[in-house]
């Protein structure tokens, strides 16, 4: 007994000496963190949805006349791949997947880029590479193979899942990634790998090196036709980021298998499956066809259930604002992937997956959806005052560019103007400190920053309204005025002094600018000026130029910031002659040509702050040009983006 009033009487000492003490505050916890000027209301759709947002913008037809009118364009990179195609000429092919396999992994020898281990690309392994395209022996005529995506893969520059990032320990970035195959999308096999373990591929919007695994052969072109050629009415479509099928120990082939927003699949009719699929019933389910890569490689596929309560649609979305901003912010959030890697998307990569709910098919990069002979409103020659009263005309959901990213317009909200995108990186706001976002934010135009220092606003110059054909009446801008008595005016006389500054892309630029003027009949001294990193010194010393400076590799975000000079672009491929093969150069190569111009004759920046590297196998320098006056026509649209998303 005593021993428990004493154990008593220490412990009531014990919580009167406890309760002297006030308790400790709880840890503050996190909140959902936004960018300056965001509200918690602007995070949901319903904020920016305006009166007339249930309009429909563009109905079924229209949407058929885009697309029609995208595929038709050239400077799109669109493959029809319902067209019918003969046999390819298989060496000639295999060459021709050789010399771009060693053009883009040459890029990154020596050049600031790093392994996933954070070592620099080993010689060796590239070379290994290059090895499963070229001991292969090719078929003289090489028959076309139908194929069908069967889970979300990955397309690839080269036959490897080796990682090129250009920050050491940066796995999540890498080089190689081109973009990603939703599931039951078809592809055109046109090559395979010497080890059977990579398919070589046209999709709608790309082409590269996909997964054997992922791809399931279909035994003609008709079985091919039928798998994805839904009509509207038996479709079903995913509209929300990304789902997954529920786990199943019997259905492997459907077990929590990832469906990615734009996946289309088709809808089992009405009575073609018992009350049970496997060993489910189907009430709150929507039952629909998955494809099976069977153990051969050919195509089957197993019936799944989708719960009803995700984001799908029965059929294609009606194109309305609200339905668009509601199917843009079910990925607020998510994550970036550079190329559509991790299974999520880049910028472009996401606004295409938003137009595709409601049908749309939209080109897959920056620069080929630019070029979409939709309706279009040039911004780069506009101050941001100008360009902010230009914004307030356009409606929600017009994509609108700068070099090297894109996003979805919101609206305008207490004087500021405001977008949804998913974002690689930019300033910080209260520093001058590169932050990698690598999310889908919302943010201001006016408060937010490139890692060049530029504003959004201010590197604004392009916006695009998809849902609306352009008239094809074109007008030149004051730019193209300028640029062309610059190109009349060049074939004057004296020692024209072409510098190339920042990085390869610029080398590639200045090259192809001496020989315009040297085409021209000007003398041309052609220097290095400036900072440059490793792959334009390789590119320099290769033209037998001195580099008076040197700087280890920097991302293009990175580069020195310049007076921004906006630049106009050809709107026709342009011809140019490397290492004896005529190769087409996208227009961005153009764009740089023409910036070239301006920086010889004016002595300006060529605008350093906007370019991405291009490939390797881009920088060449211009054969011959002799007709000014075709190239001026060629120059009345303005400014056009960089091929990174």
């Amino acid at each position: 007994m005593t021993h428990k009033r004493s154990f008593s009487r220490l412990l009531a000492a014990v919580l009167a000496l406890l309760m002297a003490f006030p308790a400790a505050a709880p840890a503050a916890l996190a909140e959902v963190d936004s960018l300056p000027f965001v509200t918690a209301e602007m995070t949901r759709a319903d904020y920016w949805k305006t009166d007339h947002a249930d309009e429909i913008e563009a109905d079924r037809e229209t949407i058929d006349a885009v697309n029609a009118a995208v595929l038709a364009c050239a400077d799109c990179r669109m493959t029809d791949l319902s067209a019918e195609l003969p046999a390819l000429d298989g060496p000639a092919f295999q060459r021709k997947l050789l010399s771009g396999a060693m053009s883009e992994l040459g890029a990154y020898l020596d050049a600031g880029y790093f392994d996933s281990e954070g070592q620099g690309v080993p010689y060796a392994e590239l070379t290994a590479v290059l090895d499963t395209i070229d001991a292969a022996e090719p078929a003289a005529e090489q028959l076309v193979r139908y194929g069908i995506c069967v889970a979300l893969t990955n397309v690839r520059a080269a036959p490897t899942d080796a990682i090129i990032t250009d920050a050491a320990g940066d796995n999540d970035f890498d080089m190689l990634q081109l973009s990603y195959v939703r599931v039951n999308e078809p592809v055109l096999i046109r090559a395979e790998s010497v080890d059977g373990a990579w398919f070589y591929c046209d999709t709608s919007c790309v082409s590269g090196w996909v997964r054997a695994a992922d791809i399931a052969l279909c035994a003609n072109r008709e079985q091919w036709l039928a798998v994805w050629q839904i009509p509207d009415d038996e479709l079903l479509v995913v509209t929300e980021g990304k789902l997954y099928l529920d786990q199943s120990n019997v259905n492997a082939d459907a077990s929590r298998r990832m469906l990615t927003m734009g996946t289309v699949l088709r809808r089992v009719p009405d009575g073609a499956f018992d009350p049970a699929v496997t060993n489910r019933a189907a009430y709150q389910n929507y039952a629909v066809y998955l494809p099976v890569r069977q153990a051969d490689g050919s195509y089957a596929s197993t019936i799944a259930l989708i719960p009803q309560h995700c984001g799908v649609s029965e059929g294609y979305l009606p194109l309305t604002q609200a339905n668009l901003l509601d199917v843009a912010f079910t990925m607020l959030g998510d994550a970036y992937g550079w190329g559509g890697m991790l299974g999520v998307p880049d910028c472009s990569l996401y606004v295409r997956n938003v137009y595709k709910c409601f049908g749309l098919e939209l080109p897959r990069n920056t620069t080929w959806q630019s070029a979409m002979p939709v309706e279009k409103l040039s911004l780069a020659e506009f101050d941001p005052a100008e360009k902010a009263a230009l914004l307030d005309t356009l409606p929600a959901g017009a994509i609108l560019f700068f070099n090297g990213h894109e996003m979805l317009y919101l609206g305008a909200a207490e004087g500021r103007h405001y977008v949804i995108s998913t974002v690689s990186s930019m300033l910080t706001p209260d520093s001058d400190t590169r932050m990698r976002v690598r999310s889908v934010i919302i943010n201001t135009l006016e408060d937010i920053r490139r890692v060049n220092g530029m504003t959004w606003l201010e590197a604004l110059n392009l916006a695009v309204i998809p849902t609306k054909l352009s008239d094809g009446t074109r007008q030149p801008s004051r730019l193209a005025q300028a640029y062309r008595e610059l190109v009349l005016n060049a074939a004057g006389e004296g020692t024209v002094t072409v510098c190339a500054h920042g990085g390869p892309d610029t080398v590639g630029a200045a090259m192809a600018c001496a020989e315009l003027f040297r085409a021209l009949g000007r003398d041309v001294e052609l220097v290095a000026d400036g900072p440059l990193d490793k792959a334009a010194l390789r590119a320099l010393e290769s033209f037998g130029l001195e580099a008076p400076k040197a700087l280890d590799a920097m991302d293009p975000e990175d580069a020195p910031a310049a007076d921004p000079v906006p630049v106009c672009a050809a709107s026709t491929m342009v011809y140019l002659n490397y290492r004896d093969c005529e190769v087409p150069i996208p227009r961005d190569a153009a764009r740089l040509l023409l910036a070239g111009i301006l920086y010889a004759t004016e002595n300006l920046s060529a605008g350093t702050d906007d370019m991405d590297c291009l490939a390797f196998r881009e920088l060449v320098k211009l054969a011959e040009i002799k007709d000014t006056d075709a190239l001026w026509q060629s120059m009345t649209e303005p400014v056009e983006m960089s091929s990174a998303a």
